[in-house]
């Protein structure tokens, strides 16, 4: 039994409450030097006295001793990237493992488990069989529903919300992902840019443009989201590929006129791909392989695996930089996984696009080889 943790907890919680030292003397019938050594953690209560404690506090005996009420932020950062990179290696039951072990550890971090649902959902392909993935996909839902029932953070329910809606999804369960989109709360009334207006008024205008900066940051990149989204919008009812090609085009032109200078592959690579595999849909085979050896074209002028310093572009120059410098997720890996999928299949055997396979595992050997 640990004296000194249970001295803190008492103090702690006795405090959060507002309570005397004489108050809780009386209620649990000990005197009140007895309550301060404890504090104090030169004695502990007795046994008998530990569930008479943790009703008075409504806690468990278990919080009583080992109390945390939640870990810092930077705890859970740490946590979360020892567990990122073993899901970034070879070890994914290890990874997994882990994981499971630091959210049972500390249950009433709802933080943890955000990050640690994002790892599962991740990291999710490499399970290999669809088996696997749906148990990871399964396990990041179960995080999700339990910050979504028992968190109080409103902000991280929300978020949680967000990636249940995305994750329903991919299980195939639309209607559960209708119905938690649904319950986020939306709002016109966005404060930014009256803050920023403020601000510039007061003479702010360092503050007013970094805010500004990042509203025309996130705003860029949704505008390339919605893009795509029509452009699937118009495959899905009426396979008009004039218009697919126009929203697809978009989308990457609206990211090519704000992307920092010679970043193109991590910011356009996934664009690709989906262009390619829109491509194939329509039969449009050459069309697809012209843009696979785009994608690989830029992925060997670039660092695939470097988060992009969008601070050196122009309009963002006094954007709050991203902590993220680096990404750990191989993201060769993902499109290797990416173009097996079966859509691809009228090509496997194509020279050009066999060419392009070869190309990618050669650069991820590169880029490993650089990480040594």
């Amino acid at each position: 039994m640990d004296k000194i943790k249970i001295g803190e907890v008492i103090y702690k919680m006795r405090k959060e409450r507002g309570i005397t030292q004489e108050q809780l003397s009386c209620f649990v019938g000990v005197s009140t030097a007895a309550v301060s050594k404890w504090e104090s953690g030169t004695s502990y209560p007795d046994i008998t006295l530990l569930p008479v404690l943790a009703s008075f506090f409504n806690i468990t005996i278990d919080e009583l001793l080992n109390y945390k009420a939640e870990l810092s932020k930077d705890e859970v950062m740490s946590l979360y990237k020892e567990c990122e990179i073993l899901f970034s290696g070879d070890e994914i039951d290890k990874a997994i493992e882990l994981s499971q072990e630091y959210v049972d550890k500390y249950p009433n971090s709802y933080f943890l488990k955000m990050r640690i649902a994002f790892l599962f959902q991740v990291y999710s392909f490499k399970k290999g069989s669809e088996e696997g993935i749906e148990e990871m996909l399964k396990k990041s839902v179960s995080l999700l529903e339990d910050i979504v029932n028992s968190c109080n953070d409103q902000k991280l329910v929300e978020e949680a919300l967000f990636c249940l809606g995305a994750e329903y999804s991919s299980l195939g369960q639309d209607d559960k992902a209708i119905e938690v989109l649904g319950k986020i709360k939306k709002s016109e009334l966005n404060p930014d840019q009256l803050l920023a207006n403020i601000y510039i008024r007061k003479g702010e205008f360092k503050k007013a443009r970094k805010m500004l900066q990042s509203m025309l940051f996130q705003n860029i990149w949704m505008l390339s989201l919605i893009c795509s989204a029509l452009s699937d919008s118009y495959y899905e009812e009426s396979k008009d590929l004039s218009m697919v090609e126009k929203y697809l085009d978009l989308a990457i032109d609206i990211k090519k006129a704000f992307m920092p200078e010679g970043r193109k592959a991590l910011i356009l690579y996934n664009n690709y791909l989906l262009y390619a595999s829109i491509y194939m849909k329509f039969g449009e085979k050459e069309k697809a392989i012209h843009m696979l050896n785009n994608m690989v074209e830029d992925i060997g002028e670039d660092d695939i695996n470097k988060y992009p310093e969008f601070q050196s572009v122009w309009c963002f120059n006094e954007m709050v930089k991203n902590q993220s410098e680096t990404i750990t997720l191989n993201l060769f890996d993902t499109i290797l996984i990416t173009l097996e999928d079966e859509s691809f299949n009228p090509i496997k055997e194509n020279e050009e696009f066999l060419r392009v396979i070869n190309r990618i595992k050669e650069l991820k050997e590169n880029s490993l080889k650089k990480e040594l």
